[in-house]
């Protein structure tokens, strides 16, 4: 069984699990006021339309396939936090890898513009390795805390 990484808000201990939809249940919950519910929706709405097989990122947890990957997601999304080693719980939910570099700064991206990163971002082609992301309709559970040497 292949094991991911995890980037999370909090500090986690070995055998947590992380419930799949978290980030979905809190755009979902106050829409109007979080800063990427808008990109979300139309994500979602682009996913549903064309691509209906993917998971959704509403109902998901992302994961990292590399340490690489991770740490590039950290530094830019999650600075100071910690990597998680986790395992997929349910080996046969959805799942996909995507770029995380295609999703835009709301705040700059027309509704157009959005629709045709989110695309991209399905498509799931030529991916870089440090921007790879995985979404998976699962549970994960934490195996261990990441060390990093230096």
């Amino acid at each position: 069984m292949q094991n991911f990484i995890w980037v999370p808000f909090s500090s986690l201990t070995s055998g947590d699990v992380i419930a799949k939809g978290h980030w979905g249940r809190v755009i979902l919950d106050r829409p109007r006021s979080h800063d990427h519910a808008v990109r979300e929706l139309i994500y979602e709405e682009v996913r549903r339309e064309h691509y209906p097989t993917q998971p959704s990122r509403l109902n998901c947890v992302f994961l990292c396939p590399s340490i690489e990957s991770a740490m590039r997601f950290g530094e830019t999304n999650r600075k100071g936090h910690s990597l998680y080693s986790v395992e997929i719980i349910d080996q046969t939910a959805k799942k996909c890898y995507a770029n995380y570099d295609t999703l835009p700064n709301m705040n700059s991206s027309s509704y157009e513009d959005t629709k045709f990163f989110a695309h991209d971002y399905w498509k799931g082609i030529d991916i870089p390795e440090d921007c790879k992301e995985l979404l998976v309709e699962s549970d994960v559970r934490v195996i261990s805390k990441v060390t990093i040497s230096k």
